[in-house]
């Protein structure tokens, strides 16, 4: 287990695919890759990619199953919405999420990976994919190398938030944590005076 602190590669990401596709246990596949299981699960976590299926129906709510209200809109023809054909019902709905509310992507496995039901199912759906994973996090570290952009009306606007806060002898802390127009972290601030 010399490797249970690095990072996914592209290859591990294939493993995981592949043993997810084949309803493997977290454990199992945890054994294989020797990584720690909640390594794993946050890898699939994150990595994972939301598909709406390309069903008949208008309204691809994850509450779909579960879901018993009715007559928010005049076009539903028996009053139950989640059978309603207008495309903007789920505009009215308080109930509506596109997460899909199921116990195969509350709790491992996250995904419909290997699920027999996934062809018949009409929730939306998460997929874990090795090169959809890589991607996503190829992109974040990308984002992450070049760092935070501010446009000049950002700093102008923090520029003067934090001049006003040290004439009142407030630290860059203090100002941070007590202001919400601040969106980045104190070493951050400090960089940009820098």
């Amino acid at each position: 287990m010399a490797n249970l602190y690095k990072h996914f590669n592209k290859n591990e990401r294939h493993i995981i695919s592949f043993y997810l596709d084949s309803a493997y246990k977290l454990c199992d596949i945890a054994n294989i890759l020797g990584k720690h299981s909640s390594s794993i699960s946050r890898e699939i976590k994150n990595n994972r990619t939301l598909i709406t299926p390309k069903s008949k129906k208008s309204n691809k709510c994850g509450n779909f199953y579960s879901c018993i209200v009715k007559h928010l809109c005049n076009d539903c023809a028996n009053g139950k919405c989640k059978f309603c054909t207008y495309k903007q019902c789920d505009l009215f709905c308080d109930e509506f999420t596109p997460i899909p509310n199921c116990k195969r992507t509350n709790k491992f496995p996250f995904v419909c990976n290997g699920c027999k039901q996934s062809d018949d199912c009409a929730l939306p759906k998460y997929f874990y994919n090795s090169n959809n994973a890589q991607s996503i996090r190829d992109n974040n570290v990308r984002l992450h190398k070049q760092g935070i952009k501010f446009n000049q009306n950002q700093i102008n606007d923090m520029n003067t938030i934090i001049s006003n806060g040290v004439k009142n002898k407030l630290s860059i802390s203090v100002i941070c944590n007590t202001n919400d127009n601040i969106n980045c972290s104190v070493s951050t601030i400090y960089k940009l005076i820098r």
